[in-house]
């Protein structure tokens, strides 16, 4: 108490406000506000500003701190291994929360805890009687990583499918691609005539372990002729079978049976964390796992390693 007096008493002197200390001691319980009146002081010209959150998460939870004397939720963006993205500039206004028809005041974290981006109390409000609305910028974000019950009032655009092919040129590790961005390029360049709008990555093992998987699936993997290879997401795409054949970007290129085999170097449910990818890619006298095209079940590794002298198809997919 003697504590809050003086900080009142020092306000009567000093031109700069102590609100914002003083926020955290109030009893008050507004259950709405206006949001031309929120904490929007750090970064205001950020409002409308194009932001890449393209693979990053909305996750919020509890928080250690209380503002107003409640209950109090935080809410941040972040990355797949769970730390929070620092490189993204946000204000309160690039999210409302609202209970009952009433929006909740959200306060910019930047001031109380640095976990999160933004504080929201709720008092004695359930999970489940709260919603979320992101702004347009930040409406991509994954929400899988929000507690069960929380809802949102906007859902994401859709995301456009994958596309998978196989090459129609073969090529041999070291000599024509010496790692996966010398593949990557491959797919660019033979997918130039067809889709270059589209950003590819070859399918192909990178060295790191566990092995790295070339792209993150979020939508529905499909062919040339957009027929669906498969709609698993995440991981359990590359554990998984596929439901149609892999096709050329090329109608008219002949049926890849005669040679149906593809680099890859990646091992499906690989619990050992085994590389056999051509040391790298690097190493001719090595061996590396191959797919098979005719094959649904085996078309990521058959099982049987090649040598790494031996010309090869590549698969290519779009992020």
């Amino acid at each position: 108490m003697v504590r809050i007096s003086l900080m009142l008493y020092l306000c009567l002197f000093l031109t700069s406000g102590c609100s914002d200390t003083i926020l955290a001691t109030d009893t008050s319980k507004p259950k709405s506000v206006d949001h031309s009146q929120s904490e929007n002081v750090f970064y205001p010209d950020t409002i409308d500003e194009p932001v890449s959150v393209s693979g990053a998460f909305l996750y919020c939870n509890d928080s250690e701190v209380q503002l107003e004397n409640e209950q109090t939720i935080g809410c941040r963006i972040e990355n797949k291994d769970r730390t929070k993205r620092t490189d993204i500039k946000v204000t309160t206004q690039d999210i409302e929360v609202t209970a009952e028809g009433n929006i909740l005041k959200v306060y910019d974290a930047l001031k109380y805890n640095l976990q999160w981006h933004w504080l929201i109390p709720i008092g004695d409000l359930s999970i489940a009687q709260l919603r979320i609305k992101l702004s347009a910028r930040l409406a991509d974000l994954d929400r899988s990583r929000l507690p069960i019950g929380l809802n949102t009032e906007d859902e994401p655009p859709p995301r456009e499918e994958h596309i998978m092919f196989y090459t129609e040129g073969t090529y041999q590790p070291v000599f024509d691609f010496n790692g996966a961005e010398a593949g990557d390029q491959i797919c660019k360049d033979e997918a130039a005539e067809y889709l270059p709008q589209k950003e590819w990555k070859a399918v192909l093992n990178n060295g790191q372990q566990p092995f790295s998987l070339p792209v993150a699936i979020v939508a529905p993997v499909v062919n040339r002729e957009g027929e669906v290879l498969s709609t698993a997401l995440g991981p359990n795409f590359w554990n998984g079978p596929l439901e149609n054949r892999i096709l050329p970007l090329n109608p008219n290129f002949p049926d890849a049976n005669g040679s149906p085999l593809v680099w890859t170097g990646i091992i499906p449910n690989n619990a050992d964390n085994f590389i056999i990818n051509c040391s790298n890619w690097q190493n001719p006298d090595a061996m590396g796992a191959v797919g098979r095209l005719d094959d649904s079940q085996l078309w990521l590794d058959d099982g049987i390693n090649f040598n790494c002298r031996g010309q090869l198809k590549l698969l290519c997919i779009s992020q």
